[in-house]
């Protein structure tokens, strides 16, 4: 059962990789409350399929345009699910107990990015509006710091997501984890990625990682990255590095939301919503 979809180059793959700088496992972490207060569940139509976003206003919510897109009928009748059938839930860092100060939304608009590329995972960002703001200030909910800086190679960040997918064995109710992971070097992400099968490359709006995968979970779409603190990318696109089973390596390359920061501020006012039908295939 897969947690939502992944775009993941894994056809003929042998990835290279510096095994130097990924010391044993890291294991997936459980948050505490008030650690990364902006991040939210999204639950889609898709019963099998939970999101990750993140609250960048009391009405709007940032995740990946693979979130809220329907891929399950092929490419060619891709769509974005229909807003009043995606659910908001944030103020909680479980899904049982609920949490007193649990706050639940359901989505007025879905905004895709116009220019989101499926195959490379350029753009790979959505804002969802809300028909009513969450209550803030709150002790556990709070609109995230947008980092707007450059993200130095080799510095310590964290993907936040929620463990484990749903069809799991042993049957765990998901919650909310981090994973640590180093940035690194666009140029030698590309290095890697061109022995494999797909020339794929990341863009300079675009940021690599290297996180060292473990069997509690995979890291996807939506998923948001918090360097420092602050929001610094939105997780679209993955490809293999190094090992096996239990301790392969994973590169993690995300949209970076200071590229994205004019886009993301337009959705706040924006009246027209999407084409009916749009669909990133056709585009």
């Amino acid at each position: 059962m897969w947690k939502f979809l992944r775009i993941t180059l894994l056809l003929g793959f042998v990835g290279l990789g510096w095994p130097a700088l990924v010391q044993g496992q890291t294991l997936a972490q459980d948050t505490v409350w008030g650690e990364f207060p902006s991040v939210v569940l999204i639950k889609t139509p898709d019963l099998n399929r939970y999101c990750v976003g993140t609250v960048i206003h009391t009405h709007h919510v940032l995740t990946s345009g693979s979130c809220v897109m329907d891929f399950r009928q092929g490419a060619a009748a891709s769509r974005i699910y229909p807003a009043r059938l995606v659910r908001v839930m944030g103020g909680d860092i479980s899904i049982t107990p609920v949490g007193k100060s649990r706050q639940t939304r359901v989505a007025q608009h879905i905004f895709v990015h116009e220019n989101f590329r499926v195959t490379t995972g350029e753009n790979d960002l959505a804002v969802i509006r809300l028909i009513e703001p969450f209550h803030l200030p709150s002790n556990t909910l709070e609109v995230a710091t947008m980092r707007m800086r450059i993200t130095p190679n080799s510095q310590l960040c964290y993907w936040v997501t929620w463990l484990p997918e749903l069809g799991a064995t042993p049957q765990t109710l998901p919650r909310q984890q981090k994973v640590s992971a180093t940035v690194h070097d666009r140029d030698q992400c590309n290095l890697v990625q061109r022995t494999g099968a797909w020339e794929i490359l990341v863009q300079e709006e675009q940021i690599c990682t290297l996180w060292q995968n473990t069997n509690n979970g995979l890291i996807s779409p939506g998923d948001p990255l918090f360097c420092g603190g602050e929001l610094t990318a939105v997780n679209g696109l993955s490809w293999p590095g190094t090992g096996a089973g239990a301790a392969v390596s994973e590169y993690l390359i995300g949209t970076q939301v200071r590229f994205a920061s004019h886009w993301i501020q337009a959705q706040f006012d924006r009246t027209q919503p999407m084409p009916a039908g749009w669909n990133p295939y056709l585009y």
